[in-house]
């Protein structure tokens, strides 16, 4: 997370001086425009960017659109999916989070403090859209795990930014990148593709 938001933070306070100083200056109109950044991220990418912002929601200033891609939320939920599967040491998800499975954890976040961080986030950019895209057919990431953490944001007694969750069927965990990597899926790509693009744009 930390480098997530030290890239974030360059973009908006160095990007000028680099293009300057690597002869890239007929780009310099880029930095000096208003910046629309959006963070996206898919699996655990997706849970590292979601909760950059839960954890530190003076990050949210950064940010126009947060987009998770069959996003991990519930880390114990997860970590107890992955024993009955028996990969919960190939994934090494219980080692990255040094044992501890709720600190970093969209789920147990708005749990603790909901109202609180919620409110904080809006604070910092009343114009923030957060969406959250799973495929019907993930079987990596449970479908009752995103709606468990849309539930508690939805029902959380506090204002709102935008929040769309989008459930997209005939997909399942990979097909969000896999597209992306140009691996062959003409029809989940461009259907992928449009969507985000009415998303960003």
């Amino acid at each position: 997370m930390c480098d997530i938001k030290k890239c974030i933070e360059w973009i908006y306070s160095d990007l000028n001086n680099y293009l300057l100083s690597n002869n890239l200056s007929h780009l310099s109109d880029i930095a000096n425009t208003d910046i629309e950044l959006t963070a996206c991220g898919h699996s655990a990418g997706g849970h590292i960017v979601l909760t950059s912002i839960l954890d530190d929601p003076s990050f949210a200033k950064y940010i126009k659109n947060l987009i998770c891609l069959a996003a991990v939320y519930d880390l114990e939920s997860q970590y107890e999916k992955e024993k009955t599967r028996g990969v919960e040491k190939i994934s090494g998800l219980y080692r990255v989070m040094r044992g501890d499975l709720t600190k970093y954890a969209p789920v147990a976040i708005l749990k603790k403090s909901s109202p609180l961080v919620l409110e904080q986030i809006l604070n910092n950019n009343p114009d923030l859209r957060i969406s959250i895209l799973h495929g019907q057919e993930d079987t990596t990431v449970d479908l009752s795990f995103i709606h468990e953490f849309t539930d508690l944001y939805q029902n959380s007694e506090c204002r709102k930014c935008h929040f769309a969750k989008i459930i997209l069927d005939g997909f399942n965990h990979t097909d969000f990148v896999k597209p992306l990597m140009n691996i062959n899926y003409p029809h989940k790509k461009d259907r992928l593709l449009d969507l985000l693009s009415s998303i960003i744009l």
